[in-house]
Parts: structure tokens; sequence; C-alpha cells
């Protein structure tokens, strides 16, 4: 008998066909096992990219949309929260492709959550065009307070010295930031 749970992870190629009365009728209990797999699976997958979509609901169709501290701690609490590992393979292979407004929420969102994945997704971030991300995302890790690996630091600076005096002084974490990750063994 196969498992539930393996059904729900990896999909099962040897089922054909969709499940029917006919099919339940036809078919021994194994087959049947493969059917409800399959089915499984393809719920799975719906109900993974309708999380997706309503990550991209709430963080908006252009930067013109509704975003607030609230919205942020939904996002990450309650969206975030139900993601997928297919939700977060997205999430990181699209990230850096998306628009500046859409990138900033993003990483906001994920300080908010700090979950493992949403950390490698902020680190990610640090190789982003776009300064505000750069900014934003640099103070999520520095408030995280989770270890930060020294290949980073150079990046860190990169972003310090593209800011003028008035600006640094305005993100004390950045510097704090930078000394976490100079100092770091990793």
């Amino acid at each position: 008998m196969v498992s539930p749970q393996l059904c729900i992870q990896k999909p099962l190629t040897a089922c054909s066909g969709k499940y029917s009365k006919t099919t339940a009728l036809s078919h021994p209990p194994s087959q049947l096992a493969t059917h409800l797999c399959r089915l499984l699976f393809e719920l799975r997958q719906i109900m993974d990219s309708k999380v997706f979509d309503e990550y991209n609901y709430w963080l908006g169709q252009s930067e013109d949309s509704n975003w607030n501290e609230y919205i942020t701690e939904q996002v990450a609490k309650g969206v975030l929260g139900k993601f997928s590992a297919e939700d977060w393979n997205r999430l990181n292979d699209t990230i850096l492709s998306r628009e500046e407004y859409w990138q900033e929420r993003s990483a906001a969102a994920l300080g908010e959550n700090r979950s493992t994945q949403a950390i490698e997704i902020l680190k990610k971030l640090l190789d982003s065009p776009f300064t505000e991300v750069l900014i934003v995302s640099a103070s999520e890790l520095d408030w995280s307070e989770v270890p930060i690996e020294n290949k980073y630091a150079k990046k860190i600076q990169a972003i310090i010295n593209s800011l003028n005096h008035e600006e640094l002084e305005s993100y004390p974490e950045l510097e704090n930031l930078l000394k976490k990750a100079s100092s770091a063994q990793l």
C-alpha cells in the first residue's frame, strides 16, 4: 500500500486516465491506491498554485496597490506560512525578475516571516538591482538576528558605499550587518 504522505510529495506516473466509478470497479486495490495518489498529488498542485496566487494578490498589481505593516504581517504569517516547498522554490526562482515594488514588499514580508526559506531568499535579494530592495533586505537580515555568512560582506559594503552620509545614518542596521558578516567564520 502506498502511504498518503508519499502521494502528496511525489507524483505517481503509473496511473493513466481519470478516476471514476467505472475505474474503481474495474481495477484492483493497488491500482486504486495509485489513482488516489495521483488525484491527491494533482489536488496538492492546485492548492500550491492558489497559495502562490494569493501571495501575488496581497503584494498587489502595481506599486500603487495598497500596502502597509498590517498587510506585511498578514502575508508573512498567513500566506507565507502556508507555502509548500514548491511555492518557496518558485519564489526563490522568480523573485529577482520581479518589479521593484514586488521585491521590496517581498523583502518586508520575508523579514517578518523569518523562516529558513525566507532568510535564504532575503540573502538572494542582496543581488537585486534596486537600491531600496537592497536596503530593506539587509535591514531585515540584521533584524532577524540570524548568522550571516562572510561571503555577503562585500555585497553589504557595496550597499553602504552607494549611500550618501545622511542616507547611511538612517540605516544603522547596514553597518551592524556588515560587522556580523565581516566577523563571520561561515
